[in-house]
């Protein structure tokens, strides 16, 4: 097979940086034959195992998760195999992913604004609820509780919340003067 042939694959089944690690193991089938000079030299059907060669998962807060996938064997559906080199080209399915360079690495969207809001939410209501209660103490204690709760209902790891802390902290602390002035406390 010429170099520079496009083989199309389609994975047997989802990859991604929450559920894989490095190393481990990918079956793809051949959605189309590989035809050189009239001759069929890969028949649809057949199989590619490879392996994840190098993962990153993504920040808390920032960053966005990249792997790279490698292609070992090559096996036809009669049942011979062949070592096979390749790198992959285009990727489809996964939403917000983006090929980068000519190495094959994969890069996934960044959820830093989705994590930021959903953190930010639970602490600006706790400590605006708190600041009502107990002034700056309660906006605090309050604002530490309702990032606890948020993430808790939506099954937030708790690490998540802790890299976003500094931000609904600042959240909260705002949204708790506009209730000091409410209240009539610390007006200067």
């Amino acid at each position: 097979m010429p170099a520079g042939s496009a083989l199309h694959c389609r994975l047997t089944q989802a990859i991604s940086t929450k559920l894989n690690f490095q190393g481990d193991a990918y079956t793809a089938t051949v959605t189309e034959p590989v035809v050189v000079n009239g001759h069929e030299v890969i028949p649809f059907g057949s199989t590619v195992q490879g392996r994840i060669a190098w993962m990153l998962r993504p920040g808390r807060i920032k960053g966005a998760g990249a792997m790279q996938l490698a292609a070992d064997k090559i096996t036809f559906p009669d049942g011979r195999s062949f070592p096979l080199a390749a790198t992959l080209m285009t990727t489809y399915g996964a939403e917000g992913a983006k090929l980068n360079g000519t190495e094959g690495a994969i890069y996934g969207p960044t959820s830093r604004l989705k994590d930021l809001q959903e953190v930010g939410i639970g602490m600006g209501g706790g400590g605006f609820l708190g600041t009502l209660f107990g002034g700056f103490h309660g906006a605090v204690i309050g604002g530490v509780l309702g990032a606890c709760a948020y993430g808790w209902i939506r099954r937030l790891p708790v690490t998540r919340g802790l890299d976003a802390a500094g931000f609904g902290l600042l959240l909260g602390m705002a949204i708790g003067r506009i209730g000091d002035l409410i209240n009539g406390e610390h007006v200067a």
